[in-house]
């Protein structure tokens, strides 16, 4: 599917959501262009079709700028400073002077710093008027300084989870998936 192109085109159709005929590696090459996004294979050589199609073996190189460009676009197409703001503000309270943030990647911060925080309050609220009730195995979450250092371990991303689908991802009074998670993570963390 990547040699062809197919999945890219897929991609392209659901996200862009314009008339264009995906037919292949260069009209995706050609939308990101249009976008002010190009898919780099390092610093110098932008992706080609060629590279793209090859396929014995795949230039996964190739491959995972392409996705990474796709998810800038993603980014750029669906998210905006001022809707993180919006969001933020129907659950956490803030300092606007100066918590708010300056670009896209201060802004992804801001949220998902204020959904933590939040999400341990309400855990920890929850905590002192039932001491016995649920305890997430000491489940930490850290205040996020660095998008791709802090979000490895995937704490972040299951409070989230927690977050927005509490019923379906962190049931109360079951805190046993959030340990095995936290345990899964240092594993993962030490055979990396």
């Amino acid at each position: 599917m990547l040699t062809a192109g197919e999945l890219y085109c897929m991609i392209c159709t659901q996200m862009f959501r314009e008339p264009c005929d995906w037919g292949g590696h260069w009209s995706v090459i050609q939308a990101l262009s249009r976008r002010g996004i190009q898919a780099m294979e390092d610093e110098e050589n932008g992706v080609s079709q060629e590279n793209l199609q090859e396929a014995q073996p795949i230039n996964l190189k190739s491959h995972l700028a392409v996705l990474d460009a796709l998810m800038e676009a993603y980014i750029n197409e669906v998210i905006s400073i001022e809707g993180v703001v919006t969001a933020v503000k129907k659950f956490a309270t803030f300092n606007a002077s100066q918590e708010l943030p300056y670009d896209m990647e201060d802004a992804l911060l801001f949220w998902l710093n204020k959904v933590g925080r939040t999400l341990q309050d309400r855990r920890g609220s929850k905590k002192v008027n039932d001491p016995e009730g649920s305890d997430p195995s000491g489940w930490d979450l850290p205040t996020l300084d660095d998008i791709l250092k802090d979000l490895s371990d995937g704490r972040v991303l299951l409070a989230v989870l927690c977050f927005y689908c509490p019923n379906h991802i962190c049931p109360e009074g079951q805190a046993r998936p959030l340990a095995e998670l936290h345990e899964t993570a240092v594993m993962c963390c030490h055979h990396n």
